[in-house]
């Protein structure tokens, strides 16, 4: 496993000119980033359909790191690419790696259309992406929770796209979540401002443990509790609230998601280098779904006891370092490895 040192981040950022077509404020500020803006999508997919009368839509992305081993990371529900700070500040400043990162149609910069989407539409926005970028070989997949879903409807489309496969807190679909989230959503639905949500959401995706332990080095909180309250908290004043629409929209993929045995089998035939993660205490998607996934894809697995569901957040250093092995066993390009 590579180290990095500071002189290795410098020199990766060296000669590099930032190109944009978007005057916003990116999601994560770092020397990193590359390249952003809008990518047009959705011009094969559902035209004409009841459920996605618009057809076509913009979906924000960034590029950070000028490595040759390409990682493509999707985000889950109502969540945008800031949620993956952590790996695009470790990934990025590897010189192995170049990181894609893109808001999902619903949710930050990306336009959120009316209707109700599918995992296989959201694909597809994500091939419209890919080829917008020349991104169409050795790529490496990682999704969490929604993220995870698509991320199987995406292998199914375009395995030749694909080199290694990670899924994090998801499931194939039509499985009953646990019973704390069915009722913390509902409770959810009839709070108004958005502030006064979040308190309630960090308990559903963070462990009681974790939020009582002490902050991170170089936070000015006392608890992870409060840094990632306000953490949230920033996120909100700088990118506004998600869109009705894209909240109804993102929800019904999640629940309209299915990824039967059948195509399990393909996937499995598609990609050799597959990688399942879970938590025991993930209050979302039962880890039972994670077990599934991993016999049914032959996949390596990993059960991280007393985690929750957003573990590239809450467990970030033991995640990236478990992706860096993972992509490192699938074969990378142009390393000394």
């Amino acid at each position: 496993m590579a180290n990095i040192s500071s002189s290795d981040t410098a020199a990766a950022a060296v000669n590099v000119t930032v190109t944009t077509t978007d005057i916003r404020q990116p999601h994560v500020s770092s020397t990193t980033i590359v390249e952003s803006g809008h990518c047009e999508v959705g011009k094969s997919f559902g035209m004409g359909s009841y459920f996605n009368l618009k057809h076509t839509i913009k979906i924000y992305y960034e590029i950070h790191g000028i490595g040759p081993n390409k990682l493509l990371f999707i985000m889950g529900l109502n969540n945008t690419a800031e949620s993956w700070d952590h790996q695009i500040n470790y990934f990025g400043n590897h010189p192995d790696y170049q990181v894609c990162v893109f808001d999902n149609r619903g949710v930050g910069y990306s336009d959120a259309p009316a209707g109700f989407y599918s995992t296989s539409q959201m694909a597809h926005d994500v091939i419209d992406l890919c080829e917008y970028l020349g991104w169409t070989k050795n790529i490496h997949l990682i999704g969490v929770s929604m993220g995870g879903m698509i991320s199987q409807e995406l292998v199914l489309a375009k395995p030749q796209y694909f080199k290694s496969l990670c899924l994090t807190s998801t499931t194939p679909g039509m499985t009953l979540p646990p019973l704390l989230c069915v009722t913390t959503l509902s409770k959810l639905m009839f709070i108004r401002n958005p502030l006064d949500k979040i308190d309630i959401v960090v308990k559903l995706l963070f462990p009681n443990e974790w939020l009582r332990a002490p902050a991170p080095p170089g936070s000015s909180h006392a608890t992870n509790e409060e840094h990632i309250l306000e953490t949230y908290r920033q996120r909100i004043a700088k990118r506004g609230i998600q869109p009705v629409n894209g909240a109804i929209g993102q929800m019904a993929a999640c629940i309209r998601h299915y990824c039967s045995p059948s195509r399990l089998h393909r996937i499995k035939c598609y990609i050799s280098q597959i990688l399942v993660i879970t938590g025991t205490l993930d209050n979302l998607i039962n880890p039972a779904n994670s077990h599934y996934l991993a016999k049914q894809l032959n996949a390596d697995f990993e059960c991280w006891e007393g985690s929750g569901h957003a573990l590239p957040n809450e467990q970030a250093e033991r995640y990236n370092n478990l992706l860096d092995l993972h992509f490192r066993k699938s074969g990378l390009i142009n390393t000394d490895d």
